[in-house]
């Protein structure tokens, strides 16, 4: 289940690049785990678009100009999520998620 912020800027992209949740959701799940590596530096921009592209295709960019504009990425630099609580809440969901999967790698 997404929280809100999440749900806000999944439902914005949906509207603004006509892609459905069912795109979307793939797509964030893939953009955490590389934010959730590179921590505290974020991903570069053409890093992201690479992680995001087989998700979403050529509205990679689109999508990371929407979640800009939205302040749920960072503006500038490297991304990241924008909020560090949203982002601690983000990391927490994806920590849960696969500690239950047993799929990280430490």
């Amino acid at each position: 289940m997404l929280d809100w912020s999440e749900q806000s800027v999944v439902h914005k992209a949906t509207l603004e690049l006509q892609l459905s949740e069912d795109d979307l959701i793939p797509a964030l799940r893939s953009l955490v785990e590389k934010i959730w590596q590179n921590r505290p530096k974020g991903v570069r921009y053409g890093e992201a678009l690479n992680i995001l592209k087989p998700e979403i295709d050529e509205k990679a960019g689109e999508l990371i100009v929407v979640w800009r504009k939205s302040r749920f990425l960072t503006v500038e630099g490297n991304i990241r999520f924008a909020e560090p609580l949203v982002a601690d809440r983000i990391f927490a969901k994806f920590l849960n998620a696969n500690l239950k999967n047993r799929t990280l790698n430490f």
